[in-house]
């Protein structure tokens, strides 16, 4: 049997999902692109009221902003802009 999500890379979440309130439909960035461009994750299924759909969720508001800019998902981000 094909496996349904097939070969999809998914956001690795580096703290928990409940911490992260501001959430994005993939492709709801100005590229219109589903996929993170940096490392191509598809970010996660959740249930929607319209059905399940592919998003990504943000820590923060400026991050959420930030991938409707860029489309980068918020590990991409963190990597992207932590101060170091």
């Amino acid at each position: 049997m094909r496996n349904p999500v097939g070969d999809m890379k998914f956001e690795t979440l580096e703290f928990p999902l409940e911490d992260r309130k501001y959430g994005k439909r993939a492709g709801d960035n100005k590229f219109r692109m589903a996929k993170c461009p940096f490392c191509g994750s598809v970010g996660h299924a959740r249930n929607l009221p319209d059905g399940i759909k592919m998003t990504f969720t943000f820590t923060d508001l400026l991050s959420a902003r930030e991938y409707e800019i860029s489309g980068l998902c918020q590990t991409c981000q963190n990597d992207t802009f932590e101060e170091k």
